[in-house]
Order: C-alpha cells, then sequence, then structure tokens
C-alpha cells in the first residue's frame, strides 16, 4: 500500500506514517532496525535499561540500520509505587500458574526501580539519536534545549488535551495523542488517571485542533491499515502502534 507523504514522515525522513512504539523488553534491536529499514520508525524502549546497557542497544540498532529510529525514556519525577499487600497477593496468585507452566522461579515481589533519567538523557545526546520520546512528562528546560543542540527530534505522550497544549508550549517536535484503548503503560502525567480515559477517535481531533502546526501522532487500539486510514482522516500525521508488533517476525 502506498502511504501518503505527511508532516511527520518529512519531518522523520521515514516513507511510512507508522511508528513502532518503543516497547521495553519486547522490541530488542533487531525488531527496531527492521521496521526502520521496512521504512517506518521503530522504537526501543531504553526505560528498564541501564546507561551503559542503552548504549549498546542504540549501538546494536546503529550495526543494523542506517535509517532513523526512535528511543523511549520515562521522566523520573513520577509518582514512586507504593505496594499495597493485598493487591501484591491477589497479582501473585493470579500470575503463578504461568510461571509453573513456563518453569520459572517463583513469582517477584514488585518493586519501584529508580530512573537514572539524567544518565540515560546523557547517552541519547552522546549517541545522537535522532528521535527522543519521553513517558510521564517533557524534560526541564534546560535537557529540551540540550536535545535541540544535539540535533534530536523530542516527542511526548499526552493523554488529554491540557497536556498536549502544555507538551507544545515547552517546544517538542510533536505530540503522541494516546487514546485509552492504548496497551502498556499510560502517558498522563497531569491529572489523575482516571480522568485521562479518553478514547483515541475523541481525542486525536481534539489535540490536532489543540497544537496548531505541530503533527499529532495517534496511539492507542491501531492495528491495521484501516485503524490507520481513520487517524489520519481524524487529521493525525501518522500514528504509533505497539501490540501489532508483538507477533511481528
Amino acid at each position: 500500500m502506498h502511504w501518503p507523504t505527511t508532516q511527520l514522515t518529512k519531518l522523520f525522513n521515514i516513507v511510512h506514517p507508522i511508528l513502532q512504539a518503543p516497547m521495553a523488553s519486547a522490541a530488542p534491536p533487531r525488531l527496531v532496525a527492521a521496521v526502520s529499514n521496512a521504512g517506518a520508525l521503530g522504537g526501543f524502549g531504553g526505560t528498564d535499561s541501564s546507561p551503559e546497557a542503552l548504549r549498546a542497544a542504540i549501538r546494536a540498532i546503529r550495526r543494523l540500520t542506517d535509517r532513523p529510529f526512535q528511543v523511549n525514556l520515562y521522566m523520573d519525577h513520577i509518582d514512586p509505587y507504593e505496594p499495597d499487600a493485598e493487591q501484591e497477593e491477589a497479582i501473585r496468585a493470579r500470575l503463578a500458574p504461568h510461571y509453573r507452566m513456563l518453569d520459572l522461579s517463583a513469582v517477584p515481589s514488585a518493586r519501584a526501580k529508580p530512573i537514572p533519567f539524567a544518565e540515560q538523557l546523557r547517552v541519547v545526546l552522546e549517541e545522537r539519536v535522532p528521535i527522543l520520546n519521553t513517558k510521564f512528562g517533557v524534560p526541564d528546560r534546560p535537557s529540551i534545549q540540550a536535545i535541540r543542540e544535539a540535533g534530536i527530534h523530542l516527542i511526548c505522550t499526552a493523554t488529554t488535551v491540557a497536556e498536549a497544549v502544555h507538551l507544545a508550549e515547552r517546544g517538542v517536535s510533536g505530540v503522541i495523542a494516546q487514546g485509552s484503548e492504548a496497551g502498556g503503560h499510560r502517558g498522563t502525567f497531569a491529572v489523575p488517571a482516571d480522568r485521562a480515559m479518553i478514547g483515541t477517535v475523541a481525542l486525536v481531533p481534539q489535540v490536532v485542533d489543540a497544537v496548531k502546526d505541530l503533527p499529532v501522532i495517534a496511539a492507542g487500539g491501531i492495528m491495521d491499515a484501516r485503524g490507520v486510514l481513520a487517524a489520519l482522516v481524524l487529521g493525525a500525521a501518522g500514528v504509533q502502534m505497539g501490540t501489532a508488533f508483538l507477533g511481528a517476525p
């Protein structure tokens, strides 16, 4: 299928207006490079990576492709995880049969991992990653200035119109409008999570209208060409798809 040229494809120098969601642990360098080599934008989830592992992954991607790709990081000011004993016990009971089936060790307790954003960002800057994708907010102004000076495009996730406007005011290159259908982590950062459960079809056109000339990337529930075309009709310049790539060779 021949996809139209959009503001996003021109900005990122890609053929297809499709971003592969940077799913930590589910999108290794080989998949990232394959997506980029196919003309879309591969994405590596660096959130759980140490600075050393992140640098190694970026270099591994570059050995496999000379095309643009994105790296995703979490902002380090998200609320800390507060464990609830009763909830954790229910989670472990639900997961235990699967751990036994796969012959794994006991289900571990959830732990809050510190996010070394400053160190990870230093690696992204030094390696001059083409596109940085942040979730749970936007970097501070000095970091944004450093990102720009390194020639890196910054895109961030919004789950409400107000979040999108905030990102636009900070000078991002594009906004990911993440609807409530999105799998994995929600990117809400400015309002309680239950106030940000807006469907993709409702959210995207509102964000497009609110951020004016910025490219908007639709995310959430898009699984095939029909979904991509629908997002473009709603005004998005492209889409980000995660679950659709989980079964990809």
